[in-house]
């Protein structure tokens, strides 16, 4: 079994590929890849989520090249909905 990669490096990535608009967005992947909860916990960071968001917005800013016109299908185009920080998905 090839082991994952640390979930912090997997965020930054997915953050700065131009695919989501905001780092809520960046976890869904992060737990459709399987990450777990108390991996991803490890996001929750005050100075992690803002690295994050500046991220994920640098990316999608029309002077990074990634931006794509609204109706492309890109995750950039996509106005965020709720709240642009890391939100959890466990009942607790």
């Amino acid at each position: 079994m090839i082991p994952k990669r640390p979930v912090i490096e997997e965020a930054f990535d997915l953050a700065r590929s131009g695919r989501y608009r905001v780092p809520s967005k960046v976890r869904q992947a992060l737990v459709e890849k399987r990450y777990t909860q108390s991996e991803l916990f490890q996001l929750e960071g005050r100075a992690t989520r803002a690295r994050m968001r500046a991220l994920c917005a640098d990316a999608c800013s029309p002077a990074s090249g990634s931006y794509a016109q609204p109706g492309s299908g890109s995750g950039c185009a996509a106005a965020p909905t709720g709240s642009d920080i890391f939100t959890r998905t466990d009942a607790s």
